[in-house]
Protein backbone atom coordinates (compact mmCIF):
# COMPACT_ATOMS: atom_id res chain seq x y z
CA UNK A 1 0.00 0.00 0.00
CA UNK A 2 1.32 3.44 -0.93
CA UNK A 3 0.41 6.25 1.48
CA UNK A 4 1.10 9.92 0.88
CA UNK A 5 1.04 11.65 4.23
CA UNK A 6 0.55 15.42 4.52
CA UNK A 7 2.04 16.40 7.88
CA UNK A 8 3.60 19.23 9.85
CA UNK A 9 4.30 17.80 13.30
CA UNK A 10 6.30 15.15 15.12
CA UNK A 11 3.07 13.60 16.37
CA UNK A 12 2.92 11.64 13.09
CA UNK A 13 6.00 9.60 14.05
CA UNK A 14 4.19 6.74 15.87
CA UNK A 15 2.02 6.26 12.78
CA UNK A 16 5.05 6.48 10.49
CA UNK A 17 6.83 3.76 12.41
CA UNK A 18 3.73 1.56 12.29
CA UNK A 19 3.51 1.95 8.51
CA UNK A 20 7.23 1.21 8.17
CA UNK A 21 6.86 -1.95 10.26
CA UNK A 22 3.98 -3.03 7.99
CA UNK A 23 6.23 -2.62 4.98
CA UNK A 24 4.04 0.06 3.41
CA UNK A 25 5.44 2.54 0.91
CA UNK A 26 5.28 6.03 2.42
CA UNK A 27 5.75 9.53 1.03
CA UNK A 28 5.79 12.66 3.21
CA UNK A 29 4.57 16.11 2.19
CA UNK A 30 5.42 19.00 4.52
CA UNK A 31 5.34 22.81 4.23
CA UNK A 32 8.60 24.34 3.08
CA UNK A 33 8.37 27.14 5.64
CA UNK A 34 10.90 26.29 8.33
CA UNK A 35 9.54 25.36 11.71
CA UNK A 36 11.07 23.73 14.75
CA UNK A 37 9.67 20.26 14.12
CA UNK A 38 10.72 20.07 10.46
CA UNK A 39 14.23 18.91 11.41
CA UNK A 40 12.76 16.02 13.38
CA UNK A 41 10.51 14.99 10.49
CA UNK A 42 13.43 15.12 8.06
CA UNK A 43 15.63 13.07 10.38
CA UNK A 44 12.92 10.42 10.78
CA UNK A 45 12.40 10.29 7.01
CA UNK A 46 16.13 9.84 6.42
CA UNK A 47 16.42 7.06 9.02
CA UNK A 48 13.64 5.06 7.34
CA UNK A 49 14.41 6.03 3.71
CA UNK A 50 11.05 7.78 3.34
CA UNK A 51 10.82 10.28 0.45
CA UNK A 52 10.00 13.76 1.73
CA UNK A 53 8.77 16.66 -0.38
CA UNK A 54 8.75 20.22 0.97
CA UNK A 55 6.23 22.41 -0.81
CA UNK A 56 5.17 26.05 -0.94
CA UNK A 57 1.53 26.92 -0.41
CA UNK A 58 1.10 28.09 -4.02
CA UNK A 59 2.20 24.65 -5.27
CA UNK A 60 -1.04 23.15 -3.97
CA UNK A 61 -2.79 24.65 -7.00
CA UNK A 62 -0.05 24.04 -9.59
CA UNK A 63 -1.08 20.92 -11.46
CA UNK A 64 1.38 18.57 -13.23
CA UNK A 65 4.04 19.10 -10.56
CA UNK A 66 5.67 16.37 -8.44
CA UNK A 67 3.11 16.84 -5.66
CA UNK A 68 0.25 15.95 -7.99
CA UNK A 69 2.18 12.98 -9.37
CA UNK A 70 2.73 11.58 -5.89
CA UNK A 71 -0.95 11.91 -4.96
CA UNK A 72 -2.19 10.43 -8.23
CA UNK A 73 -0.12 7.26 -7.70
CA UNK A 74 -1.16 6.81 -4.06
CA UNK A 75 -3.57 4.29 -2.59
CA UNK A 76 -4.21 6.55 0.39
CA UNK A 77 -3.78 10.30 0.80
CA UNK A 78 -3.81 11.19 4.48
CA UNK A 79 -3.92 14.69 5.95
CA UNK A 80 -2.53 14.66 9.49
CA UNK A 81 -1.55 17.98 11.13
CA UNK A 82 -1.20 19.71 7.74
CA UNK A 83 -1.79 23.48 8.19
CA UNK A 84 -3.18 24.38 4.74
CA UNK A 85 -6.53 23.57 3.13
CA UNK A 86 -5.99 21.00 0.39
CA UNK A 87 -7.74 21.78 -2.92
CA UNK A 88 -10.30 19.39 -4.36
CA UNK A 89 -8.46 19.10 -7.67
CA UNK A 90 -5.55 17.62 -5.71
CA UNK A 91 -7.29 15.18 -3.37
CA UNK A 92 -9.75 14.06 -6.06
CA UNK A 93 -6.79 12.37 -7.79
CA UNK A 94 -6.72 9.76 -5.02
CA UNK A 95 -9.68 7.45 -4.47
CA UNK A 96 -9.08 7.42 -0.73
CA UNK A 97 -8.37 10.96 0.46
CA UNK A 98 -8.78 11.16 4.23
CA UNK A 99 -8.05 13.57 7.07
CA UNK A 100 -7.33 12.91 10.76
CA UNK A 101 -9.05 15.37 13.11
CA UNK A 102 -8.75 15.41 16.89
CA UNK A 103 -12.41 15.69 17.85
CA UNK A 104 -15.64 13.76 17.48
CA UNK A 105 -16.91 15.60 14.43
CA UNK A 106 -18.98 17.65 13.86
CA UNK A 107 -18.05 19.02 17.28
CA UNK A 108 -14.90 21.16 17.47
CA UNK A 109 -14.40 21.56 13.74
CA UNK A 110 -11.64 23.95 12.69
CA UNK A 111 -8.03 24.46 13.67
CA UNK A 112 -6.45 23.41 16.97
CA UNK A 113 -9.24 21.27 18.49
CA UNK A 114 -6.87 20.05 21.24
CA UNK A 115 -6.61 23.60 22.58
CA UNK A 116 -10.38 24.12 22.52
CA UNK A 117 -11.13 20.80 24.24
CA UNK A 118 -8.79 21.65 27.10
CA UNK A 119 -9.91 25.27 27.43
CA UNK A 120 -13.55 24.20 27.47
CA UNK A 121 -12.94 21.64 30.22
CA UNK A 122 -14.09 18.68 28.12
CA UNK A 123 -13.75 15.21 29.68
CA UNK A 124 -13.25 13.32 26.42
CA UNK A 125 -11.69 13.96 23.02
CA UNK A 126 -12.17 12.06 19.78
CA UNK A 127 -9.99 10.92 16.91
CA UNK A 128 -11.90 11.07 13.65
CA UNK A 129 -10.87 9.75 10.24
CA UNK A 130 -13.07 11.43 7.63
CA UNK A 131 -13.20 11.94 3.88
CA UNK A 132 -11.63 15.10 2.52
CA UNK A 133 -14.11 17.48 0.89
CA UNK A 134 -13.98 21.04 -0.37
CA UNK A 135 -15.31 22.16 3.05
CA UNK A 136 -12.83 21.41 5.87
CA UNK A 137 -13.93 18.85 8.47
CA UNK A 138 -17.25 18.19 6.72
CA UNK A 139 -16.53 14.90 4.95
CA UNK A 140 -18.25 11.63 5.83
CA UNK A 141 -16.82 9.88 8.87
CA UNK A 142 -15.02 6.60 8.32
CA UNK A 143 -13.98 5.89 11.90
CA UNK A 144 -14.13 7.66 15.25
CA UNK A 145 -12.87 6.72 18.69
CA UNK A 146 -12.74 8.69 21.94
CA UNK A 147 -10.28 8.78 24.83
CA UNK A 148 -10.57 10.34 28.27
CA UNK A 149 -8.84 13.64 29.01
CA UNK A 150 -6.94 13.15 32.26
CA UNK A 151 -7.30 15.64 35.15
CA UNK A 152 -4.64 18.34 34.89
CA UNK A 153 -3.47 17.15 31.47
CA UNK A 154 -1.83 19.80 29.32
CA UNK A 155 -1.76 20.27 25.55
CA UNK A 156 1.55 18.47 25.00
CA UNK A 157 0.69 15.39 27.05
CA UNK A 158 -2.78 15.03 25.51
CA UNK A 159 -1.49 15.49 21.97
CA UNK A 160 1.17 12.84 22.59
CA UNK A 161 -1.44 10.33 23.79
CA UNK A 162 -3.62 11.13 20.77
CA UNK A 163 -0.62 10.51 18.53
CA UNK A 164 -0.03 7.01 19.89
CA UNK A 165 -3.75 6.22 19.93
CA UNK A 166 -4.05 7.26 16.27
CA UNK A 167 -1.33 4.78 15.35
CA UNK A 168 -3.02 2.11 17.48
CA UNK A 169 -6.43 2.43 15.79
CA UNK A 170 -5.09 2.94 12.26
CA UNK A 171 -5.62 -0.74 11.34
CA UNK A 172 -9.27 -0.52 12.41
CA UNK A 173 -9.69 2.60 10.29
CA UNK A 174 -8.21 0.79 7.27
CA UNK A 175 -10.61 -2.11 7.66
CA UNK A 176 -13.54 0.33 7.72
CA UNK A 177 -12.15 2.10 4.67
CA UNK A 178 -11.70 -1.10 2.70
CA UNK A 179 -15.21 -2.35 3.53
CA UNK A 180 -16.82 1.05 2.80
CA UNK A 181 -18.43 1.05 6.25
CA UNK A 182 -18.78 4.79 6.67
CA UNK A 183 -20.81 6.45 9.39
CA UNK A 184 -23.78 8.56 8.36
CA UNK A 185 -23.12 12.20 9.16
CA UNK A 186 -24.77 13.33 12.38
CA UNK A 187 -27.81 15.53 11.83
CA UNK A 188 -26.51 18.25 14.13
CA UNK A 189 -24.84 21.57 13.51
CA UNK A 190 -21.73 20.87 15.58
CA UNK A 191 -19.31 23.67 16.30
CA UNK A 192 -16.44 25.50 14.63
CA UNK A 193 -13.46 27.12 16.32
CA UNK A 194 -10.68 29.06 14.63
CA UNK A 195 -7.11 29.35 15.90
CA UNK A 196 -7.20 31.02 19.35
CA UNK A 197 -6.41 34.72 19.37
CA UNK A 198 -4.11 36.41 21.86
CA UNK A 199 -7.16 37.62 23.78
CA UNK A 200 -8.53 34.09 24.01
CA UNK A 201 -5.15 32.97 25.38
CA UNK A 202 -5.13 35.68 28.07
CA UNK A 203 -6.36 35.12 31.63
CA UNK A 204 -9.24 37.36 32.69
CA UNK A 205 -8.97 37.27 36.46
CA UNK A 206 -12.19 39.23 36.96
CA UNK A 207 -14.30 36.78 34.95
CA UNK A 208 -12.64 33.35 34.97
CA UNK A 209 -12.88 31.02 37.96
CA UNK A 210 -10.03 28.82 39.20
CA UNK A 211 -11.00 25.81 37.08
CA UNK A 212 -11.29 27.96 33.94
CA UNK A 213 -7.85 29.46 34.55
CA UNK A 214 -6.32 26.02 35.05
CA UNK A 215 -8.01 24.80 31.85
CA UNK A 216 -6.65 27.77 29.90
CA UNK A 217 -3.13 27.33 31.24
CA UNK A 218 -3.17 23.61 30.33
CA UNK A 219 -4.51 24.43 26.86
CA UNK A 220 -1.63 26.86 26.27
CA UNK A 221 1.20 24.57 27.46
CA UNK A 222 3.44 24.10 25.54
CA UNK A 223 2.11 25.17 22.13
CA UNK A 224 1.48 28.80 23.10
CA UNK A 225 4.16 28.93 25.82
CA UNK A 226 1.59 29.50 28.54
CA UNK A 227 -1.48 31.64 29.21
CA UNK A 228 -0.94 35.38 29.03
CA UNK A 229 -1.20 37.72 32.02
CA UNK A 230 0.27 40.99 33.28
CA UNK A 231 2.45 41.32 36.36
CA UNK A 232 4.18 44.50 37.49
CA UNK A 233 2.98 46.10 34.23
CA UNK A 234 4.87 43.53 32.17
CA UNK A 235 3.49 40.63 30.11
CA UNK A 236 4.12 37.17 31.54
CA UNK A 237 3.11 33.66 30.49
CA UNK A 238 1.83 31.26 33.11
CA UNK A 239 2.91 27.77 32.10
CA UNK A 240 1.61 25.56 34.92
CA UNK A 241 -0.80 25.96 37.83
CA UNK A 242 -2.49 23.61 40.28
CA UNK A 243 -5.45 23.96 42.65
CA UNK A 244 -4.61 24.68 46.28
CA UNK A 245 -6.51 24.58 49.54
CA UNK A 246 -5.52 27.37 51.93
CA UNK A 247 -8.67 27.27 54.01
CA UNK A 248 -10.76 30.43 53.88
CA UNK A 249 -8.80 32.96 51.80
CA UNK A 250 -8.96 36.69 52.54
CA UNK A 251 -11.35 38.82 50.52
CA UNK A 252 -9.18 40.43 47.87
CA UNK A 253 -9.25 41.40 44.23
CA UNK A 254 -9.04 38.38 41.89
CA UNK A 255 -5.43 37.88 40.77
CA UNK A 256 -4.00 38.94 44.13
CA UNK A 257 -1.09 36.97 45.60
CA UNK A 258 -2.40 35.90 49.01
CA UNK A 259 0.61 33.80 50.00
CA UNK A 260 4.23 33.90 48.84
CA UNK A 261 6.89 31.71 50.34
CA UNK A 262 10.40 30.67 49.14
CA UNK A 263 9.62 27.04 49.98
CA UNK A 264 6.04 26.66 48.77
CA UNK A 265 5.81 29.31 46.05
CA UNK A 266 3.09 31.75 45.04
CA UNK A 267 -0.66 31.33 45.59
CA UNK A 268 -3.22 33.52 43.85
CA UNK A 269 -6.88 34.23 44.60
CA UNK A 270 -9.43 33.64 41.82
CA UNK A 271 -12.87 35.15 41.20
CA UNK A 272 -14.71 32.24 42.86
CA UNK A 273 -12.57 32.62 46.02
CA UNK A 274 -10.66 29.47 45.16
CA UNK A 275 -6.87 29.53 45.14
CA UNK A 276 -4.40 28.35 42.54
CA UNK A 277 -0.71 27.82 42.97
CA UNK A 278 1.41 29.18 40.13
CA UNK A 279 3.99 26.47 39.57
CA UNK A 280 5.88 27.73 36.50
CA UNK A 281 5.93 31.17 34.91
CA UNK A 282 7.79 32.72 31.98
CA UNK A 283 8.99 36.32 31.91
CA UNK A 284 11.28 38.17 29.54
CA UNK A 285 14.12 37.19 31.88
CA UNK A 286 13.47 33.44 31.71
CA UNK A 287 11.34 30.55 32.96
CA UNK A 288 11.03 30.28 36.73
CA UNK A 289 9.36 28.24 39.44
CA UNK A 290 7.09 30.28 41.66
CA UNK A 291 9.30 29.41 44.65
CA UNK A 292 12.18 31.11 42.86
CA UNK A 293 10.00 34.13 42.15
CA UNK A 294 9.14 34.31 45.85
CA UNK A 295 12.86 34.24 46.65
CA UNK A 296 13.38 37.05 44.14
CA UNK A 297 10.85 39.28 45.90
CA UNK A 298 7.32 38.55 44.61
CA UNK A 299 5.23 39.48 47.65
CA UNK A 300 1.82 38.90 49.15
CA UNK A 301 -0.56 41.62 47.98
CA UNK A 302 0.91 42.01 44.47
CA UNK A 303 -1.62 41.50 41.67
CA UNK A 304 -1.75 39.61 38.38
CA UNK A 305 -4.01 41.31 35.86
Amino acid sequence: MKTTLFCNSLIVIPLLKKLVDKGDEIQLITPQDYHQELDGLMQTAEEHNIPLLEIRKDELNQEKNLLYQWVEKSDLMLGYTFPWILPEKLFSLCENAVNVHFSSLPYFRGSDPVYWHLKSGEKKIGITFHRLTDIPDEGSIIYNEEIDILPGENYGLLQSRLSYKTAEIFTTFLSRLESNREITAKNISGSYFSRPSRKQRTINWEIQCADEIENLVNACNPKYCGAMAMFRNMPVQIIEVSPADLGTPPVSRPGTIIFSDPTHGIFVLCRDFKVIKINVLKTKEGIFSSAKLAIMGCKKGEIFS
